[in-house]
């Protein structure tokens, strides 16, 4: 489980957004991070992932955790656009071995990984990097946003594939304005609320 305990977090010469935040995330859920524009649902995110420094205690099972524990798909990302879509994902692959066949979810989410990433749609490079990311197999599963740019066809493939992550024992926080998908993919919701 990933315990929230009294966390709380300002950016510097604002008011605070978080003020003694504490919730229980269980093993093999998925949760919606839902909230108003400037709630801090990203916040909460990098919080997590140790991004951010906060007061409080964040733990996993009871004691600290690293970066190495989690996985984490930011709205606004960088991708090596000189890289071919398959020599991108051999830099997450490192050795880890994934639960899903990459290369059959590349072909149905059309992620032509012969091809440089410069020759990518948004939705393309958002795709590959979810995947990447997914392939990962961490504990703690942070996606903030994770469908934006994304085709409807895609997010029918990639919803099953974020609530297997979860049937294999990850926790799973997925921030998204989309009420519809929240309600599809996970099994509790979080409201963030401004200070």
């Amino acid at each position: 489980m990933l315990e929230l305990d009294k966390v709380n977090f300002k950016y510097s010469n604002k008011n605070s957004l978080f003020n003694n935040l504490t919730y229980v995330f269980e093993v093999g859920k998925v949760y919606g991070i839902s909230g108003m524009n400037g709630s801090g649902k990203t916040t909460l995110l990098r919080c997590i992932n140790k991004d951010l420094r906060f007061n409080g205690s964040i733990t996993l099972n009871g004691r600290n955790y690293t970066q190495s524990d989690t996985a984490f798909l930011p709205t606004d990302f960088f991708v090596y656009e000189e890289l071919l879509g398959s020599e991108f994902y051999r830099l997450f692959e490192n050795g880890t071995k994934s639960f899903f066949n990459f290369k059959e979810y590349a072909d149905q989410l059309q992620i032509p990984l012969s091809n440089t990433i410069d020759t990518y749609s948004a939705g393309q490079k958002k795709k590959l990097l979810a995947l990447c990311i997914l392939s990962l197999s961490r504990k703690i599963l942070l996606l903030d946003e994770p469908f934006n740019a994304i085709d409807k066809e895609s997010v029918n493939i990639l919803l099953p594939l974020i609530q297997e992550c979860a049937n294999k024992g990850a926790i799973v926080l997925v921030t998204q304005h989309n009420d519809v998908l929240l309600k599809a993919l996970c099994n509790d919701e979080v409201v963030l609320k401004k200070i």
